[in-house]
C-alpha cells in the first residue's frame, strides 16, 4: 500500500516542463559504467549462440555510435496520406498522418489525472520509479528468446515505447531484431536521465495512436468524447487507455463489444495497482458512454473503416498513415449513396413503429465484391448508436436463414415436393417443454416443401433439421460462409433453423450468394487493388473459379422455390415486396421471435442483396413484420440496381429434370395407383415453353394420387418425409363473423374487428379468418384475466388489408417477464431486474475460466457482466420472483 500511495502521489505531481536541452546534437557520457556492463552483458548473452566476447564488445559500441539524437523528439517528419476510392475512381476518404492536423499536442497539466493513471496502470505501473528500463522484464525477455536469436516478448516501458515510435524508422520500428532492441534500451535509459518524468509522459501521450485518425490524448477526447482531454471521466479514461495495444480491434464504432471488454480489463489493471477503489471500477462499468459525432468528411463511413481495418490488419497502423497508399474499393458509390437514400426515406416512413435503424448489403455473387454496405440509418445519428456497424454486428436472422437447412435437407434426397406435417409439436429443452408456432398462429397439415420454405412455416423448418441434424446444417452454413457469434453453435438446438443462433448480415448476405452462383462461394472482397505512394503495386484482386460448396442442383432448387411468387402467395399475396416488377428473383424473409430484427435476403444471378432493419440496442419494434419493415428497401434497391441490366433468367443445370409425382406424398407415382376424376396440377409454373402441352395442363391422374410435376436431381431417388398424420387447417370458430378477404396490395380495405376482452385463441381464430398477421406482446395485469387480450393495434374498425399485422398486447395476469440483462454490468442488470418488480437472489455466482464455461460463452460478455439469469430471459414469472444471475469473473 506503501508503494502504491507513493506511487500516486508522484503520478498526481505537475511540474513545470524546462525547456528542452540541447541544440540538436545528443549529448555525450550520460550512460554509466554500470548500465553498460549491464547492457553489454544482456548483448553478450543474446549473441551467445555463436559470438565471441570481442564481438560483442565492438557490436555494443557500433550501437553506441548509431544512437538517434535524442532531439528527434521533437523533429519528426511528415508522411503522406492514405487515399481510399470507389471501383469508378471516386475518392471516399483521405487518411492524414496525424502530424499534418490530427493531433494536438496538451500538457500534462491539462491531462485528467485518470487518463494518466489508467495509461500507467495499462502500460506501466512503474514508471515513476523505473530508469526508463524495466531491467527484471527485459532480462526475462532475454531468456525467454535467447535461443532463437529474436526478440519477441513484451518489456517495453512508456519511455521504450516513446523511443520506438518517435526515433526509429517505420522499417525499423517494428524489426524483431538485437540490434534493434538495444538501441531501444540505450536510448530509453538516456532519455530518462535527460528529461524528467512528466516531459516523457506527456510526449508519450501527445504521441500515442487511439486508433480512427487519432494521434494523441487531446485528439483522441475529442474523436471519441468530444470533449478535452482534461474533461474525461474514469470510464473514459479507461476505454481510451486500452485502444492503444491494438487500435483496429478495440474500435468502440465498429467492435464495441470487443472494446467494451478492453475497458473492462483496464479498470482491473487500475484496481491491481492501487490507483482506484474496487467500487471506483464497479462504477465506471456501469458509467454509460456517449460517443462524440463524428466530422463528416468521409463518404461511405462504415464500409471505409471497414476496409481501414483491413489494410491495418495486413499492413500494420504506420503504413496505412504514413506511406501514402491509394487503394481502390470494389465500392459502387452510386449504388452506396442510393441505399443510403432510400434506407433514410423508408425509416422515415416506419418511425412510428419503433423502428428506428437498417443495414443493407450488396455483393455479385460471382466474384464477392462487396458493392454496397451501408452500417446504419445515419452515420452521424448518436440516438440509434448510427456508428456501429450493423452489417457486421451479430443479430439473430429469424427465418432468413431456413434455406440452408432445407438445402442441407436437399442434399439428403428430400425435394421440393416432400410432403412434412404442419401440426402441432413438442420439443423438450432440458427440463422445459417448446411449443414452437408459426408465424401467423395456422397449422396447414400435410404441405410440400416447395410452400413450406416459401411461404416461411416455423413447424416444417424444424421437421427439416430434425432429418438433417444440427450439427450437419451448421457445417453447411459454415461452407457457405456463415459466421456464428457463439463458437459452439449446436448449442442452439433445434432453434438455430428458426434464427436462434446470431450471425451477421454481411456473410449471410454472402451466403444467399452461393445459391445465386450456382453452389460456387465468393467469400467477401471490399479491396481491389493497393499502390504505395510511387505506383507500385502491393495488391491486387483478380477473381478466381471460387469453391463449389453446394451441388449446382441443389442451389437451383432453393432458387427455384425462393422466386416462386405462386408458392408464397397463400402466406404473403401475389404483390408482396418479395417480387420484383422487372424481372425473376428469389428472396426470403426473416423476423425475430420478439419483433427485434426484420431481415430481407434475394438476389438475381447478378446481385445478391441483405437488408436488414431494427434498433441498435436491440429494442422490439411495433406492429411491423419482417418482411413490411425491410421489404420495401430490398425492393427499391434491387429494382434501381437492376434498372439498365438485361432480364436474365435463373440458369437450369442439367442435372435436374421435371418429374410427376404424387402430391399426397412427392414420391413417384406407383403402378398400383388408379385414375381419380380431378385434381390440380401444383408445381408447373417452371416447365419450361417446349415442354408437352398435356404436361404443363395436368398429368393423367390415379385413384389416391394427384400428380404433380416439380424439378428434381437426376439420379436421386426421393426420400420420403416424415410420417404424416390426417390433419386439417385451424377452424374458424362458428358464428365468427368474418367480412370477405380482399387481395392485399391491389383490393380494397376491410374494418379491423374487435378482439379486446376475448381470449388470444378466439383472437387469433377471428383475426385468421381475416388473413390478418398477429404478433403478441404479453404484459402482467392484475385486472385482465392471463391469456386475455388487453388491447390492440390496429384499433377496431380501422380500414386494414389481408396479410396487416395486428399487435395484441396479452395478459399474463399477476405475472412479469424476467428482462433480458445478459451482457450488462451486475449493477446494471440488479437495477433492471429490481426495475421489473423482481428481486435479485442474494447469491451472485461468479463464474470464469476453469470452471467449465466455454471460452466462447465467456467471450460474448465482458469481465463484470451477467452471462445468464434463471429464470431465463422472457420467462414470466410472479412480482418479486428471486432472479438469480451469473457474473464473469475474470
Amino acid at each position: 500500500m506503501a508503494g502504491s500511495r507513493k506511487r500516486n502521489r508522484r503520478a498526481a505531481r505537475r511540474t513545470a516542463l524546462p525547456p528542452f536541452n540541447g541544440k540538436g546534437r545528443r549529448r555525450p557520457g550520460r550512460l554509466s559504467i554500470i548500465l553498460s556492463a549491464a547492457a553489454l552483458a544482456l548483448l553478450l548473452g543474446l549473441l551467445a549462440t555463436g559470438g565471441v566476447a570481442v564481438a560483442g564488445a565492438v557490436f555494443y559500441q557500433q550501437i553506441k555510435e548509431d544512437l538517434p539524437a535524442p532531439e528527434r523528439l521533437i523533429e519528426r517528419p511528415l508522411f503522406q496520406s492514405t487515399r481510399i476510392y470507389d471501383r469508378n475512381g471516386n475518392l471516399l476518404a483521405e487518411f492524414f498522418d496525424p502530424r499534418a492536423g490530427r493531433r494536438i499536442w496538451v500538457p500534462l497539466k491539462d491531462v485528467s489525472p485518470a487518463i494518466i493513471q489508467a495509461t500507467l496502470a495499462t502500460e506501466d505501473p512503474n514508471f515513476y520509479n523505473n530508469p526508463g528500463v524495466d531491467w527484471q522484464a527485459v532480462v526475462r525477455a532475454a531468456i525467454q528468446n535467447i535461443t532463437g536469436g529474436r526478440i519477441e516478448s513484451g518489456a517495453s516501458t512508456i519511455t521504450m515505447q516513446l523511443v520506438r515510435n518517435a526515433l526509429f524508422d517505420p522499417e525499423e520500428r517494428f524489426a524483431p531484431t538485437i540490434n534493434r532492441k538495444i538501441k531501444e534500451l540505450l536510448l530509453a535509459y538516456e532519455i530518462s536521465q535527460r528529461y524528467t518524468k512528466d516531459q516523457i509522459l506527456e510526449m508519450y501521450l501527445n504521441e500515442v495512436y487511439y486508433g480512427n485518425l487519432a494521434y494523441g490524448i487531446e485528439s483522441a477526447a475529442q474523436t471519441y468524447f468530444g470533449k478535452p482531454a482534461r474533461d474525461l471521466n474514469l470510464a473514459e479514461a479507461a476505454l481510451l487507455a486500452g485502444i492503444p495495444q491494438a487500435p483496429a480491434d478495440y474500435n468502440p464504432f465498429t467492435n464495441f463489444d470487443l472494446t467494451k471488454r478492453r475497458q473492462e480489463l483496464v479498470l482491473d489493471l487500475m484496481v491491481k495497482h492501487g490507483f482506484i477503489t474496487p467500487e471506483q471500477a464497479d462504477e465506471a462499468r456501469a458509467t454509460p458512454l456517449h460517443f462524440a459525432e463524428p466530422k463528416r468528411d468521409i463518404k461511405a463511413p462504415h464500409f471505409v473503416n471497414y476496409v481501414r481495418d483491413l489494410l491495418i490488419q495486413k499492413y500494420g497502423e504506420q503504413a496505412v498513415f504514413n506511406l501514402g497508399l491509394r487503394v481502390i474499393t470494389t465500392l459502387d458509390l452510386d449504388l452506396q449513396q442510393t441505399a443510403e437514400q432510400i434506407i433514410r426515406d423508408h425509416i422515415q416512413q416506419i418511425r412510428r413503429y419503433r423502428a428506428t435503424n437498417a443495414a443493407l448489403v450488396a455483393i455479385n455473387p460471382n466474384t464477392g465484391e462487396i458493392l454496397t454496405m451501408v452500417g446504419s440509418a445515419d452515420f452521424y445519428d448518436r440516438s440509434i448508436d448510427g456508428q456501429v456497424n450493423v452489417a457486421l454486428s451479430f443479430r439473430q436472422p429469424g427465418s432468413a436463414i431456413k434455406p440452408i437447412t432445407y438445402a442441407a435437407a436437399f442434399e439428403r434426397g428430400w425435394t421440393p415436393a416432400t410432403i412434412l406435417d404442419d401440426s402441432p409439436i413438442e420439443l423438450r429443452i432440458g427440463n422445459r417443454v417448446y411449443r414452437p408456432n408459426n408465424h401467423d398462429f395456422k397449422f396447414r397439415g400435410p404441405i410440400p416443401i416447395r410452400k413450406a420454405l416459401a411461404g416461411s412455416l416455423n413447424i416444417p423448418a424444424i421437421r427439416t433439421i430434425q432429418f438433417v441434424g444440427v450439427q450437419n446444417m451448421i457445417e453447411l452454413a459454415k461452407d457457405m460462409g456463415v459466421v456464428f457469434l457463439r463458437e459452439d453453435p449446436v448449442q442452439c438446438g433445434v432453434s438455430i433453423t428458426l434464427g436462434g443462433c446470431e450471425v451477421r448480415l454481411l456473410d449471410l448476405t454472402s451466403a444467399f450468394g452461393v445459391f445465386a452462383a450456382q453452389g460456387v462461394r465468393h467469400p467477401p472482397v471490399a479491396i481491389l487493388k493497393v499502390t504505395d505512394y510511387r505506383g507500385r503495386v502491393l495488391e491486387e484482386f483478380k477473381p478466381g473459379p471460387g469453391k463449389q460448396v453446394l451441388r449446382p442442383e441443389v442451389a437451383f432448387l432453393i432458387t427455384d422455390i425462393l422466386s416462386d411468387n405462386d408458392a408464397r402467395s397463400f402466406v404473403w399475396g401475389p404483390n408482396s415486396w418479395l417480387k420484383l416488377a422487372s424481372r425473376p428473383a428469389a428472396a426470403k424473409t426473416g423476423t425475430t421471435e420478439y419483433n427485434q430484427d426484420g431481415w430481407q435476403l434475394g438476389y438475381t444471378p447478378d446481385l445478391v442483396v441483405g437488408v436488414w432493419v431494427g434498433n441498435s440496442d436491440g429494442s422490439p419494434m411495433g406492429p411491423i413484420y419482417g418482411i413490411q419493415a425491410s421489404g420495401p428497401i430490398w425492393n427499391r434497391f434491387m429494382e434501381y440496381a437492376h434498372r439498365d441490366k438485361p432480364v436474365k433468367p435463373f440458369p437450369v443445370p442439367a442435372g435436374v429434370e421435371r418429374m410427376t409425382v404424387c402430391a399426397e406424398t412427392g414420391l413417384p407415382v406407383s403402378s398400383g395407383q388408379q385414375p381419380t376424376d380431378s385434381g390440380p396440377n401444383r408445381g408447373n409454373r417452371n416447365i419450361p415453353p417446349g415442354r408437352d402441352q398435356a404436361e404443363r395442363d395436368g398429368a393423367p391422374q390415379a385413384r389416391g394420387c394427384t400428380p404433380i410435376t416439380d424439378w428434381f436431381i437426376k439420379g436421386q431417388k426421393p426420400v420420403p418425409g416424415p410420417t404424416v398424420a390426417p390433419q386439417t387447417p385451424t377452424p374458424t370458430p362458428v358464428g365468427t363473423p368474418a367480412p370477405t378477404p380482399t387481395p392485399g396490395r391491389s383490393g380494397g380495405p376491410l374494418a379491423m374487428p374487435s378482439v379486446a376482452g376475448r381470449s388470444i385463441q378466439e383472437a387469433l381464430e377471428i383475426l385468421g379468418s381475416l388473413d390478418l398477421e398477429v404478433r403478441q406482446q404479453p404484459r402482467p395485469s392484475n385486472q385482465v384475466p392471463a391469456g386475455q387480450v388487453i388491447s390492440q393495434n390496429p384499433t377496431p374498425g380501422t380500414p386494414v388489408n389481408p396479410g396487416t399485422v395486428v399487435t395484441l398486447i396479452v395478459s399474463t395476469g399477476g405475472n412479469t417477464a424476467v428482462p433480458n440483462v445478459i451482457g450488462r454490468p451486475e449493477a446494471e442488470a440488479k437495477q433492471l431486474i429490481q426495475q421489473a418488480g423482481l428481486d435479485v437472489h442474494p447469491t451472485v455466482t461468479y463464474q470464469g475460466h476453469g470452471m467449465g464455461i466455454p471460452d466462447d460463452v465467456l467471450k460474448r460478455v465482458c469481465v463484470g457482466c451477467v452471462l445468464s439469469t434463471d429464470p431465463a430471459p422472457g420467462t414470466a414469472v410472479p412480482p418479486g420472483t428471486q432472479v438469480r444471475i451469473a457474473v464473469r469473473k475474470d
